[in-house]
């Protein structure tokens, strides 16, 4: 009686145990097939950028991650246009899942190495740093950027960068996949440079650019919002290039504390010092009837922006 018993336990515990065993199996072809292709694809994405004129080098792609996910490791990576700039790490991972090869997430072993040339040889490090690109039904594809705690140094210590969070996201429009959609959001900026530190505690970007054929490309900057120096910096409105290369166009401000944002604007090198003790002066009488704010049109042209007649940058020329 006791066996007899058993008898259904057993038959039970046998065919749920050829069920796991033929869907591991079957998972495992999915992920097999799927490494392939992945191997196949990023061999032909490398191929396609260096027709393009770039120099893509890499070690042979090594897969791992069955059975969770699928990842793609690349030792010895480096990209290059060739000319201006050089990307490279010991390993960059490339992950994804078998089913979903349209979904990429790259990260990278730290320290990257940055060559920028005649900018310097620059290192990065970053905490839970990834990038993102998937399709997406509505906006045809997706691009976000995101890092936890991250430093960027130069070689020879001339200037370094850090944030505590960093988060951009670009996207086609849903409505009209010719506008593009940015968001960028920073904490806890710093620039070390020149033995000056700049110190930017939040840092936060809507910005929309869509290509205008009497103008070429339009940049409307849906809301910007820098907390800097002690100062705070809200702007709205449309920019494009002028013949010459620089931003053009008028932008709606409000700016607290006009004088630590004049601070601000001559330490990164926007102005000089004089210009920058000019712009303060100036700026400081300005916003006493608004409280300590002021509030007006910001006027880029010929190369400079300009409030309330007070030359506030000189604007640097767009490539």
């Amino acid at each position: 009686m006791r066996n007899a018993a058993l008898k259904p336990s057993r038959v039970v515990s046998w065919t749920l145990t050829t069920l796991a065993l033929v869907v591991l199996a079957a998972w495992f072809f999915v992920w097999r097939t799927g490494a392939e292709t992945m191997r196949r694809s990023i061999d032909a994405w490398a191929e396609d950028q260096r027709a393009a004129g770039f120099s893509v080098v890499y070690n042979d792609v090594r897969t791992t991650g069955f059975p969770f996910f699928l990842r793609g490791e690349l030792e010895n990576a480096a990209i290059s246009d060739g000319r201006n700039w050089r990307w490279s790490a010991a390993t960059l991972n490339i992950d994804t899942l078998p089913y979903a090869l349209d979904r990429l997430t790259f990260s990278a072993a730290n320290p990257q190495t940055l060559d920028l040339g005649a900018h310097g040889l620059w290192s990065l490090a970053t905490e839970r740093g990834r990038v993102s690109i998937e399709s997406d039904k509505a906006r045809d594809w997706t691009f976000t950027a995101e890092s936890g705690p991250g430093v960027l140094s130069r070689a020879d210590g001339g200037a370094a960068l850090s944030a505590e969070k960093f988060l951009l996201s670009i996207a086609p429009a849903a409505t009209d996949l010719r506008r593009i959609e940015a968001s960028l959001i920073v904490d806890k900026f710093a620039l070390v440079r020149a033995g000056e530190t700049i110190d930017a505690p939040h840092i936060e970007a809507f910005v929309e650019t869509e290509e205008r054929a009497a103008h070429g490309r339009e940049i409307s900057l849906k809301h910007v919002s820098i907390e800097a120096e002690g100062a705070r910096l809200l702007l709205q409105g449309k920019l494009r290039v002028d013949a010459n290369g620089f931003p053009e166009g008028v932008l709606q401000a409000e700016i607290t504390d006009p004088a630590g944002l004049a601070a601000l604007l001559g330490k990164t090198g926007a102005l000089s010092p004089g210009e920058a003790d000019q712009a303060a002066a100036a700026l400081t009488l300005a916003a006493i009837a608004g409280g300590g704010k002021l509030k007006g049109p910001i006027e880029l042209k010929n190369g400079a922006a300009r409030i309330a007649g007070v030359k506030i940058a000189d604007l640097p020329k767009l490539d």
